[in-house]
């Protein structure tokens, strides 16, 4: 009988060397893919640092006046003459309008109209009480905040009660006259309901029945009642809430227009200061506001903790209680060109310091003695 059990491990001895060479193979691959992720990870972790230590990020927005145009009275607006995206210059009509009350004079010299002008009036009065309502409900909420805010710092030795009991006071006084405020609504409510049962059982039951007529009108007719607005600045027509021949009641809005002149418009950029970084936002620093990946603008720190506000929501921080900042602002450098759109009012951006850059001098610095 045959052995072949020498013969069978002579077979079998290429095939493990085999098997062991590719395990060591795959073996270092794993360990150079391990170590290039760990290489990578720890450089990304340097340039975090690196960058954090070299640069402040603070988030902001743009800030400029936007000339809203509202009705001086209540009026008609015949036609609008421009639209959305039109450059205006001085002298460029808006629009044309008449006010309502020369309307119904020469449109109503023989009909009793008094019971309509009592319900615009009574319902101008409950909007007005609406919205002073609604304001004190707003301080009443501020004021809640700020002896949140104050119990806060009392935990934390930062404060004492003083303060808080001024708070407290405030608020009580800001909640009874909401509640006197809240029953004069509804008296007025009342009132202006009753109003409107006269004006329906009069026959009039609007006031664009008195100028229902308006389109059979010409300009020759409407003689020396019709004005027209007139723009007084170089910009763009932004918004216009409105359309040809509509009725407004005073103060409703009718266009906007955003001037391109900067001084014009108070152009300046607002950062969320934490206070842990108002010593980098020191007068004078350059800074570089982003827009986007193409659009960066130079300017320079004007006014260091302008005021204090809170932090917006998708800005607040889940771990973080800070929710308080400083607003700083800064001015834009001249000798740049900036598209339009990259200076909207309310557009956020992103404001980048280089810590290298921050100004040190005292003689910049406003110190108050108390």
């Amino acid at each position: 009988m045959k052995d072949f059990s020498y013969k069978s491990t002579q077979d079998e001895q290429p095939e493990i060397e085999y098997i062991l060479k590719n395990r060591k193979t795959k073996i270092a691959r794993q360990q150079i893919v391990f170590i290039a992720i760990l290489v990578a990870i720890v450089l990304a972790i340097m340039y975090y640092i690196g960058y954090k230590s070299y640069y402040t990020e603070l988030d902001g927005y743009v800030q400029v006046d936007v000339d809203r145009i509202r009705a001086a009275d209540d009026m008609f607006v015949l036609e609008v003459m421009q639209n959305i995206g039109n450059k205006v210059k001085p002298g460029d009509t808006l629009f044309s309008y008449i006010f309502l009350s020369h309307l119904l004079e020469r449109e109503n010299k023989n009909k009793d109209i008094e019971v309509v002008t009592a319900y615009r009036k009574a319902k101008l009065e409950l909007e007005t009480a609406v919205n002073d309502m609604k304001v004190m409900q707003v301080k009443i909420r501020e004021l809640e905040k700020q002896i949140s805010q104050e119990k806060h710092n009392i935990s934390f030795g930062l404060s004492n009660n003083a303060n808080k009991m001024k708070l407290e006071r405030d608020l009580h006084e800001a909640k009874e006259i909401l509640a006197t405020q809240e029953a004069n609504v509804e008296l007025m409510r009342n009132n202006l309901n009753e109003i409107y049962q006269y004006k329906l059982a009069s026959g009039i039951t609007d006031t664009t029945i008195q100028i229902q007529n308006i389109n059979t009108l010409d300009h020759n007719r409407l003689g020396n009642m019709i004005r027209y607005h007139i723009n007084q600045e170089h910009g763009f027509v932004t918004h216009i809430a409105i359309p040809n021949k509509t009725s407004l009641f005073k103060q409703d809005d009718i266009m906007a227009v955003q001037g391109t002149d900067i001084k014009a418009t108070n152009l300046y950029i607002v950062a969320y200061t934490p206070l842990d970084k108002i010593d980098k936002c020191t007068y004078g620093t350059p800074a570089t506001i982003i827009v986007n990946d193409n659009i960066h603008i130079k300017a320079h720190v004007s006014i260091q903790g302008a005021s204090a506000a809170e932090l917006p929501i998708n800005l607040q921080s889940n771990f973080s209680r800070n929710v308080m900042v400083t607003l700083t602002l800064l001015s834009i450098d001249h000798g740049q060109s900036v598209p339009f759109w990259a200076l909207s009012n309310g557009i956020p951006v992103t404001i980048r310091i280089r810590n290298i850059d921050v100004v040190k001098s005292e003689n910049k610095r406003i110190n108050i003695r108390i």
